[in-house]
Protein backbone atom coordinates (compact mmCIF):
# COMPACT_ATOMS: atom_id res chain seq x y z
CA UNK A 1 0.00 0.00 0.00
CA UNK A 2 1.17 3.58 -1.21
CA UNK A 3 0.80 4.78 2.90
CA UNK A 4 3.20 2.13 4.31
CA UNK A 5 6.44 2.17 1.02
CA UNK A 6 6.31 6.23 1.70
CA UNK A 7 7.05 5.66 5.30
CA UNK A 8 9.41 2.83 4.75
CA UNK A 9 11.66 5.74 2.36
CA UNK A 10 11.25 8.17 4.88
CA UNK A 11 13.18 6.06 7.17
CA UNK A 12 15.76 5.17 4.73
CA UNK A 13 16.39 8.19 4.15
CA UNK A 14 16.67 9.28 7.44
CA UNK A 15 19.27 6.95 8.06
CA UNK A 16 21.23 8.21 5.03
CA UNK A 17 21.08 11.95 6.10
CA UNK A 18 21.48 11.94 9.37
CA UNK A 19 18.92 12.59 12.71
CA UNK A 20 18.63 16.32 12.59
CA UNK A 21 18.93 17.34 8.69
CA UNK A 22 19.45 16.47 5.26
CA UNK A 23 21.75 19.75 4.36
CA UNK A 24 20.62 22.22 6.45
CA UNK A 25 18.50 24.71 7.18
CA UNK A 26 17.96 26.23 3.23
CA UNK A 27 14.65 25.30 1.24
CA UNK A 28 15.87 22.82 -0.99
CA UNK A 29 17.94 21.36 1.56
CA UNK A 30 14.75 20.44 3.68
CA UNK A 31 12.97 18.03 1.08
CA UNK A 32 14.01 14.84 -0.03
CA UNK A 33 13.47 15.49 -3.72
CA UNK A 34 15.50 18.57 -3.10
CA UNK A 35 12.67 20.00 -5.31
CA UNK A 36 11.99 24.11 -5.56
CA UNK A 37 9.38 25.43 -3.79
CA UNK A 38 8.83 23.50 -1.13
CA UNK A 39 9.67 24.06 2.59
CA UNK A 40 9.48 22.47 5.75
CA UNK A 41 6.21 20.66 7.04
CA UNK A 42 5.39 19.27 3.55
CA UNK A 43 4.69 16.19 2.10
CA UNK A 44 9.18 14.65 2.52
CA UNK A 45 10.51 17.82 4.07
CA UNK A 46 11.39 18.20 7.53
CA UNK A 47 9.19 18.66 10.48
CA UNK A 48 8.09 22.79 11.50
CA UNK A 49 10.20 22.92 14.67
CA UNK A 50 7.35 21.72 16.96
CA UNK A 51 7.59 18.39 15.37
CA UNK A 52 4.47 18.64 13.26
CA UNK A 53 3.40 19.30 9.66
CA UNK A 54 0.81 20.36 7.50
CA UNK A 55 -2.56 18.83 7.83
CA UNK A 56 -2.97 15.48 6.71
CA UNK A 57 0.76 14.98 7.18
CA UNK A 58 2.67 13.02 10.02
CA UNK A 59 6.25 14.04 11.72
CA UNK A 60 8.04 10.80 11.65
CA UNK A 61 11.83 11.02 12.34
CA UNK A 62 11.20 15.00 11.54
CA UNK A 63 10.03 13.79 8.23
CA UNK A 64 6.41 14.80 7.04
CA UNK A 65 4.58 11.67 5.64
CA UNK A 66 1.86 10.80 4.69
CA UNK A 67 0.85 7.20 6.24
CA UNK A 68 -2.98 7.10 4.96
CA UNK A 69 -1.77 7.60 1.05
CA UNK A 70 -4.24 9.01 -1.50
CA UNK A 71 -7.77 7.71 -1.34
CA UNK A 72 -9.26 6.63 -4.68
CA UNK A 73 -12.39 8.03 -6.29
CA UNK A 74 -15.84 7.85 -5.21
CA UNK A 75 -17.87 4.65 -7.31
CA UNK A 76 -19.66 5.40 -9.37
CA UNK A 77 -22.53 3.50 -9.00
CA UNK A 78 -22.74 2.35 -5.53
CA UNK A 79 -21.13 4.50 -3.30
CA UNK A 80 -18.41 2.45 -2.88
CA UNK A 81 -15.30 4.42 -2.75
CA UNK A 82 -12.33 2.96 -5.20
CA UNK A 83 -9.33 1.14 -4.30
CA UNK A 84 -6.53 3.92 -3.84
CA UNK A 85 -3.13 3.40 -5.76
CA UNK A 86 -1.57 3.50 -1.98
CA UNK A 87 -4.26 2.90 0.64
CA UNK A 88 -8.22 1.95 0.57
CA UNK A 89 -10.42 4.91 0.38
CA UNK A 90 -13.61 5.79 2.30
CA UNK A 91 -16.43 5.25 0.43
CA UNK A 92 -19.09 7.68 -0.35
CA UNK A 93 -21.55 7.77 2.58
CA UNK A 94 -25.50 7.83 1.54
CA UNK A 95 -27.08 10.63 0.60
CA UNK A 96 -29.56 12.05 2.96
CA UNK A 97 -33.22 11.45 1.86
CA UNK A 98 -35.20 14.67 1.45
CA UNK A 99 -37.07 15.89 4.34
CA UNK A 100 -40.54 15.55 4.41
CA UNK A 101 -42.85 18.30 4.09
CA UNK A 102 -45.30 18.61 6.75
CA UNK A 103 -48.58 17.78 5.35
CA UNK A 104 -51.34 20.62 4.18
CA UNK A 105 -53.73 21.59 7.34
CA UNK A 106 -56.79 19.96 6.10
CA UNK A 107 -59.58 22.63 5.38
CA UNK A 108 -62.71 22.85 7.07
CA UNK A 109 -64.72 22.90 4.48
CA UNK A 110 -67.69 20.17 5.47
CA UNK A 111 -67.28 20.84 8.97
CA UNK A 112 -67.96 18.52 11.32
CA UNK A 113 -72.02 17.46 11.82
CA UNK A 114 -74.28 18.85 14.07
CA UNK A 115 -74.54 17.03 17.49
CA UNK A 116 -77.80 14.60 17.80
CA UNK A 117 -79.60 15.57 20.13
CA UNK A 118 -80.88 13.53 23.19
CA UNK A 119 -84.53 13.06 23.50
CA UNK A 120 -86.62 14.50 25.98
CA UNK A 121 -87.01 11.84 28.97
CA UNK A 122 -90.74 10.81 29.16
CA UNK A 123 -92.44 12.57 31.41
CA UNK A 124 -93.49 9.50 33.99
CA UNK A 125 -92.98 6.04 34.26
CA UNK A 126 -95.80 3.22 34.15
CA UNK A 127 -99.32 4.07 34.55
CA UNK A 128 -99.53 5.96 37.75
CA UNK A 129 -97.94 9.00 38.25
CA UNK A 130 -94.01 9.42 40.00
CA UNK A 131 -92.13 11.84 40.23
CA UNK A 132 -92.30 13.03 36.97
CA UNK A 133 -95.58 12.42 36.14
CA UNK A 134 -97.53 11.04 33.16
CA UNK A 135 -100.07 11.67 30.33
CA UNK A 136 -102.34 9.24 29.01
CA UNK A 137 -104.18 8.28 32.81
CA UNK A 138 -107.73 9.29 31.09
CA UNK A 139 -110.13 8.45 34.14
CA UNK A 140 -107.82 6.90 35.60
CA UNK A 141 -106.99 7.82 39.37
CA UNK A 142 -105.28 5.35 40.87
CA UNK A 143 -104.36 1.44 40.28
CA UNK A 144 -101.86 1.07 42.73
CA UNK A 145 -99.26 -0.74 40.02
CA UNK A 146 -96.84 1.93 40.57
CA UNK A 147 -96.60 1.22 43.85
CA UNK A 148 -95.19 4.92 44.72
CA UNK A 149 -98.37 6.54 46.96
CA UNK A 150 -98.76 8.94 44.47
CA UNK A 151 -101.97 9.13 42.05
CA UNK A 152 -101.93 8.92 38.36
CA UNK A 153 -100.54 12.16 37.24
CA UNK A 154 -102.37 13.74 34.28
CA UNK A 155 -105.56 16.85 32.85
CA UNK A 156 -103.83 18.44 36.11
CA UNK A 157 -104.30 15.78 38.89
CA UNK A 158 -101.91 15.50 41.13
CA UNK A 159 -101.55 14.17 44.89
CA UNK A 160 -100.26 11.58 47.64
CA UNK A 161 -102.73 8.75 49.70
CA UNK A 162 -102.32 9.58 53.39
CA UNK A 163 -103.80 8.37 56.30
CA UNK A 164 -105.57 9.28 59.32
CA UNK A 165 -107.43 8.10 62.80
CA UNK A 166 -107.79 8.89 66.19
CA UNK A 167 -104.87 7.73 68.94
CA UNK A 168 -107.38 4.72 70.29
CA UNK A 169 -107.86 3.55 66.78
CA UNK A 170 -105.08 1.29 64.96
CA UNK A 171 -104.93 1.79 61.58
CA UNK A 172 -102.64 0.85 58.67
CA UNK A 173 -100.98 1.31 56.59
CA UNK A 174 -99.13 4.71 58.39
CA UNK A 175 -97.21 6.84 56.81
CA UNK A 176 -97.18 9.90 53.75
CA UNK A 177 -97.50 8.71 51.04
CA UNK A 178 -99.89 5.40 52.06
CA UNK A 179 -98.60 2.38 49.96
CA UNK A 180 -100.52 0.02 48.43
CA UNK A 181 -99.81 -4.24 49.34
CA UNK A 182 -99.47 -6.93 46.48
CA UNK A 183 -102.78 -8.82 45.96
CA UNK A 184 -102.59 -12.79 47.20
CA UNK A 185 -104.54 -13.48 43.98
CA UNK A 186 -104.23 -11.02 41.29
CA UNK A 187 -107.41 -9.30 39.86
CA UNK A 188 -106.89 -9.61 36.02
CA UNK A 189 -103.94 -7.92 35.31
CA UNK A 190 -103.96 -6.24 38.64
CA UNK A 191 -100.86 -6.93 41.36
CA UNK A 192 -101.50 -4.31 43.56
CA UNK A 193 -104.39 -2.75 45.86
CA UNK A 194 -104.68 -0.52 48.66
CA UNK A 195 -104.89 -2.68 51.85
CA UNK A 196 -106.06 -0.84 54.51
CA UNK A 197 -107.17 -2.62 58.18
CA UNK A 198 -106.93 -1.84 61.88
CA UNK A 199 -110.01 -1.29 64.40
CA UNK A 200 -111.84 2.21 64.25
CA UNK A 201 -112.38 3.71 67.51
CA UNK A 202 -113.86 7.06 67.06
CA UNK A 203 -112.43 7.84 63.18
CA UNK A 204 -110.14 6.38 61.47
CA UNK A 205 -109.75 7.03 57.09
CA UNK A 206 -107.19 6.99 54.36
CA UNK A 207 -107.99 9.18 51.06
CA UNK A 208 -105.93 10.70 48.32
CA UNK A 209 -105.42 14.43 47.10
CA UNK A 210 -106.37 15.56 43.80
CA UNK A 211 -104.51 17.85 43.15
CA UNK A 212 -101.70 20.58 44.37
CA UNK A 213 -104.21 22.01 47.48
CA UNK A 214 -104.42 24.21 49.24
CA UNK A 215 -103.11 25.98 46.36
CA UNK A 216 -105.44 24.02 43.26
CA UNK A 217 -108.34 22.06 43.96
CA UNK A 218 -109.56 19.80 40.45
CA UNK A 219 -112.53 20.74 38.96
CA UNK A 220 -114.05 17.15 38.56
CA UNK A 221 -117.11 18.68 36.13
CA UNK A 222 -116.24 16.61 32.60
CA UNK A 223 -117.19 13.71 35.20
CA UNK A 224 -120.64 11.78 36.50
CA UNK A 225 -118.68 10.09 39.56
CA UNK A 226 -116.32 8.14 40.38
CA UNK A 227 -115.92 4.26 40.39
CA UNK A 228 -113.83 1.62 42.01
CA UNK A 229 -113.09 -1.98 42.88
CA UNK A 230 -113.48 -2.90 47.11
CA UNK A 231 -113.29 -6.42 48.42
CA UNK A 232 -112.83 -7.27 52.57
CA UNK A 233 -114.96 -6.27 55.91
CA UNK A 234 -116.28 -3.41 57.55
CA UNK A 235 -118.87 -2.24 59.73
CA UNK A 236 -120.08 1.14 58.26
CA UNK A 237 -117.92 1.90 54.99
CA UNK A 238 -118.57 5.32 53.49
CA UNK A 239 -116.39 7.37 50.38
CA UNK A 240 -116.04 10.99 51.05
CA UNK A 241 -115.57 13.61 48.71
CA UNK A 242 -114.17 16.60 50.21
CA UNK A 243 -114.14 20.07 48.79
CA UNK A 244 -112.53 23.49 50.04
CA UNK A 245 -115.67 24.54 51.54
CA UNK A 246 -115.48 21.27 53.97
CA UNK A 247 -112.44 21.53 54.73
CA UNK A 248 -111.14 23.23 57.83
CA UNK A 249 -109.00 26.80 57.65
CA UNK A 250 -106.56 24.62 59.93
CA UNK A 251 -105.56 22.25 56.81
CA UNK A 252 -106.45 25.77 53.60
CA UNK A 253 -109.90 25.17 53.63
CA UNK A 254 -112.52 27.63 54.06
CA UNK A 255 -115.32 25.64 56.89
CA UNK A 256 -114.68 27.61 59.48
CA UNK A 257 -116.06 24.67 62.05
CA UNK A 258 -113.47 23.06 64.67
CA UNK A 259 -111.47 20.65 62.10
CA UNK A 260 -113.36 17.26 63.32
CA UNK A 261 -116.87 19.05 62.60
CA UNK A 262 -116.01 20.22 59.04
CA UNK A 263 -117.55 17.08 57.55
CA UNK A 264 -117.16 16.31 53.33
CA UNK A 265 -119.99 15.26 51.53
CA UNK A 266 -120.33 11.23 51.27
CA UNK A 267 -122.23 8.22 50.38
CA UNK A 268 -122.02 4.71 52.20
CA UNK A 269 -121.05 1.86 50.15
CA UNK A 270 -122.95 -1.25 50.08
CA UNK A 271 -122.68 -5.01 49.09
CA UNK A 272 -119.04 -5.21 50.02
CA UNK A 273 -117.92 -9.17 49.97
CA UNK A 274 -115.41 -10.75 52.07
CA UNK A 275 -113.38 -12.17 49.43
CA UNK A 276 -115.01 -10.93 46.33
CA UNK A 277 -114.54 -8.18 44.40
CA UNK A 278 -117.53 -5.47 44.13
CA UNK A 279 -117.02 -2.66 41.63
CA UNK A 280 -119.06 0.66 42.93
CA UNK A 281 -120.09 3.37 41.03
CA UNK A 282 -120.85 6.81 42.98
CA UNK A 283 -122.63 9.47 41.25
CA UNK A 284 -121.71 13.26 42.41
CA UNK A 285 -125.34 13.44 42.94
CA UNK A 286 -125.86 10.76 45.48
CA UNK A 287 -122.70 13.01 47.82
CA UNK A 288 -124.69 15.03 51.01
CA UNK A 289 -124.31 15.76 54.46
CA UNK A 290 -120.85 17.89 54.07
CA UNK A 291 -120.94 21.36 55.38
CA UNK A 292 -121.94 22.85 52.50
CA UNK A 293 -122.91 21.63 49.19
CA UNK A 294 -120.82 19.66 46.98
CA UNK A 295 -119.28 21.62 44.48
CA UNK A 296 -117.70 19.30 41.17
CA UNK A 297 -115.59 21.98 40.05
CA UNK A 298 -113.84 22.15 43.64
CA UNK A 299 -112.69 18.85 44.59
CA UNK A 300 -109.84 18.51 47.31
CA UNK A 301 -109.75 14.72 48.11
CA UNK A 302 -111.54 11.22 48.19
CA UNK A 303 -111.71 9.58 51.32
CA UNK A 304 -112.95 6.01 52.42
CA UNK A 305 -113.76 5.67 56.11
CA UNK A 306 -114.44 1.93 57.66
CA UNK A 307 -116.98 2.48 60.56
CA UNK A 308 -116.36 2.41 64.09
CA UNK A 309 -115.35 -1.41 64.54
CA UNK A 310 -112.93 -3.52 63.21
CA UNK A 311 -112.06 -3.69 59.62
CA UNK A 312 -110.40 -4.58 56.74
CA UNK A 313 -110.21 -3.69 53.06
CA UNK A 314 -108.86 -4.21 49.98
CA UNK A 315 -109.78 -1.30 47.23
CA UNK A 316 -108.70 -1.30 44.01
CA UNK A 317 -108.63 0.81 40.39
CA UNK A 318 -109.88 4.04 41.54
CA UNK A 319 -111.38 6.45 38.89
CA UNK A 320 -113.83 9.18 37.50
CA UNK A 321 -116.49 8.15 34.92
Amino acid sequence: MRGWNAFAGAVALIVACGVVTCGGSNHAAVCSDGAPGRAAGDEGCHCFPNATCLSGLTCASDLCVNLLGTGGGAGSGSGTGGVGAGGTSLGGGPGQGGTIGAGGTAGAGSGSGGVIGTGGAPTGTGGESGTGGVTGCGTLIDDFEANSGYICRDNGRVGHWFSYSDISSTFFPVGTPSLPSPLDVPRGTSQRALHTYGTDVQYAGIGCLINDVPSVTYNASAYTGIRFYIMGTAVAPKVFVQTRATEATAYGGTCPLPTLTCSANGAAIAGIQPTTWTLVSVPFSSLSGGYAPFNVADVWSIEFQPGVGAFDLWIDDLRFY
